[in-house]
């Protein structure tokens, strides 16, 4: 079956509440920072800081990989999990 991919480059959030939610949903962690489940896997990137103004925010990038049939529930639920105000 083919696979849909996308990267986010999410901001506010602990790397560790990415990982909490991916075993949440079902997860197994594969390798560090690689969970996979039946048609989907998510790698995360490393927790790194930027500065706005004088906030200092997490930064995690990750990468969600899904079979077709699945990718747009599977990211619009991802979606909503991590929506913030004005991002």
């Amino acid at each position: 079956m083919a696979k849909q991919q996308k990267s986010y480059k999410m901001r506010g959030f602990k790397r560790k509440s990415f990982e909490e939610y991916f075993k949440q949903i079902g997860g197994m962690e594969t390798a560090e920072g690689v969970f996979e489940s039946e048609g989907w896997k998510a790698v995360l990137g490393q927790e790194t800081y930027i500065t706005m103004g004088s906030i200092k925010l997490p930064q995690v990038d990750v990468e969600i990989t899904c079979e077709d049939d699945i990718f747009g529930k599977f990211t619009e639920e991802y979606k909503l999990r991590f929506l913030t105000a004005g991002g």
